[in-house]
């Protein structure tokens, strides 16, 4: 008997001992944040999230500790599989592909997020602090919150925008809900028709079908009475040909009517031609939850950090569509902010006005106290820096646009790609978009940034790699990275640049790593006396000499070479040695 209980108490201490396969490194790294996104980024709410989760934690930095904190970010593409089945697999590889990591703090967006770090994340991360954000199935979260564990509730204004629309339109008798069928969509009809039983007596609601193609949900849309608004909540799906249908589809194919307003509980929607509505931003809840994980980062308790329920939202309309539904200025909530207002119809605030009107008088009695050289020399800085600032304000004008026609042309391309059935045509539209893309990604990188004229090149490789992988990496698991001291270039050697880099990378992703699970992508560039060089690599099958050597024509290579000799007055060598490897030179400005 002694012998047996010893054993046992051996066996007690080895379980003990020996940590769970799921764990992931024994300390945590506090300058390391982990941010899981339920869904995949072609979906604009998930993009625009993750967009406010990393400006949230850069704007919570100074210069000094910038460098030290970086962010891990996997998307869980959940939107159409959200099954135990794929929540296991999603466990399965992170378990492994960070198991040499361990943040300081977890920030997942979005219910399915939360959902599996609830199933999976003791094991992953044990006493890893979490914060939650754009949470819709509330209900149970606050009921049962585990410790570490806070972050933002994300209440749908839906009682606010009935209330919005019936305001605006007093004579409505019909209110039709596009809500999808997804895990989102679920919670969000229930919450809906738990709201919706105060107005019965008032109104007919209606709801929208499930699984519905974009020309069916036009359809139900135009067979409603006059006197009808929608409000348009969520709506995906998956359809025959497997192609991900996201809301942006959905609502613009609704614009092709004019009859029926249509409203949004998101704002991400307005520049596709919406009427508004009581909106929330998918930005500003990223930005909030990563302020939340950098007081963690600091050193704050998350179970001191109050789980947020109020979050902000506002009034938004399109001004053209207030004359268009004649909607009259009494209805309008004063507190309405509105979008494609005239620029002759900016209003200017009273104590603006006469901030400027004092600056104008003490200007005046300097000017006149001043000797006549000041007198010039102020006139003229004035002008330079009237004229500076017209420039910039063209510059950003020409991005902006410039931005918006590719992202118009990119949108083209995707819709004519869907309605390919031929294999060779969609890859062309594939490839084609792609490099509408990467030109796309120079001015969007101009437009937000502070300098109108210099693009950092580093920007560029990071963000055209990654849209290249996530469109072409196939199930691969792709090793990237980009090594290089920062290079300022001008947008006339940029966006000639993107083409020659996403035609490379494109290449090696679609042609390096076949029959392989993993693979390797480098980029590592040096900018100093006025020249810029480049060495790309992967660790691939390599390419054919025939093709070096000009045996075999290609179309890829031609363009890149054609592009850095004609347009970037430089050399590009490709070697075949463990891989391919691109060897490129060309003039840069000094930094």
């Amino acid at each position: 008997m002694g012998r047996f209980w010893a054993a046992v108490f051996f066996l007690l201490i080895v379980v003990t001992i020996i940590p769970g396969h799921g764990s992931c490194l024994e300390e945590n790294d506090p300058d390391q944040i982990l941010y899981i996104n339920s869904y995949d980024f072609d979906f604009s709410w998930s993009k625009l999230m993750a967009d406010g989760v990393h400006d949230g934690i850069i704007s919570g930095l100074n210069e000094s500790e910038k460098p030290g904190v970086y962010v891990l970010t996997e998307f869980m593409d959940s939107k159409f599989i959200s099954d135990d089945t794929h929540f296991r697999n999603l466990y399965n590889l992170y378990s492994y592909k960070l198991r040499d990591n361990r943040p300081g703090v977890i920030i997942v967006s979005d219910d399915n997020a939360l959902r599996f770090m609830r199933e999976y994340g003791d094991e992953m991360f044990p006493g890893v602090p979490v914060v939650f954000t754009g949470i819709n199935d509330y209900d149970s979260i606050l009921d049962d919150l585990p410790a570490n564990y806070t972050g933002i509730i994300e209440k749908i204004p839906i009682e606010e925008n009935i209330d919005l629309v019936l305001r605006l339109h007093p004579d409505l008798n019909t209110i039709y809900f596009v809500i999808d069928d997804t895990f989102t969509g679920k919670t969000i009809r229930r919450q809906t028709e738990n709201i919706t039983k105060k107005y019965e007596n008032r109104i007919e609601i209606r709801y929208s079908g499930q699984e519905l193609s974009t020309g069916e949900i036009l359809r139900e849309v135009q067979e409603l009475p006059d006197n009808s608004a929608v409000i348009f909540f969520t709506y995906s799906v998956l359809n025959e040909k497997g192609d991900k249908m996201y809301p942006d589809r959905y609502i613009m194919t609704l614009m092709n009517q004019d009859r029926i307003p249509v409203y949004t509980v998101m704002d991400q929607y307005n520049d596709l031609g919406v009427s508004g509505g009581y909106q929330e931003s998918a930005y500003e809840l990223g930005k909030m939850a990563s302020q939340m994980a950098m007081e963690i980062i600091k050193g704050t308790d998350p179970n001191d950090i109050p789980v947020v329920t109020d979050i902000p939202s506002k009034i938004e309309l399109n001004y053209d569509d207030i004359k268009k539904y004649n909607i009259k200025d009494g209805n309008i909530p004063p507190e309405t902010e509105f979008f494609n207002k005239p620029s002759y119809m900016v209003s200017i605030p009273k104590n603006f006005v006469t901030a400027i009107v004092i600056l104008i008088l003490s200007l005046a009695a300097i000017l006149l106290i001043s000797l006549v050289y000041n007198n010039r020399l102020k006139k003229t800085e004035i002008e330079l820096n009237e004229s500076l600032e017209e420039k910039n304000i063209l510059l950003r004008e020409v991005h902006h646009r410039v931005k918006n026609n590719l992202a118009v042309i990119t949108s083209l391309v995707d819709m004519q790609f869907i309605n390919s059935e031929n294999a060779e045509t969609k890859q062309k539209l594939r490839d084609m978009g792609n490099r509408i893309i990467s030109m796309s990604i120079i001015y969007d990188n101009l437009s937000q940034s502070g300098n109108l004229s210099k693009i950092n090149i580093r920007t560029v490789f990071m963000t055209l790699g990654e849209k290249l992988i996530q469109d072409y990496s196939m199930g691969i698991d792709i090793h990237f990275e980009v090594t290089g001291d920062d290079c300022l270039i001008s947008p006339d050697k940029a966006v000639p640049l993107s083409l020659v880099i996403n035609e490379i990378i494109g290449n090696s992703l679609k042609f390096a790593f076949k029959g392989k699970k993993s693979g390797e992508i480098r980029i590592n560039y040096t900018c100093k006396d006025k020249t810029l060089n480049m060495r790309i690599s992967d660790n691939g099958i390599g390419i054919d000499r025939s093709y070096i050597e000009g045996e075999t024509e290609s179309i890829g290579l031609d363009l890149i070479r054609n592009i850095v000799s004609l347009q970037l007055n430089g050399t590009a060598e490709i070697h075949s040695d463990g891989g391919t490897i691109w060897i490129i030179s060309l003039p840069a400005d000094n930094n």
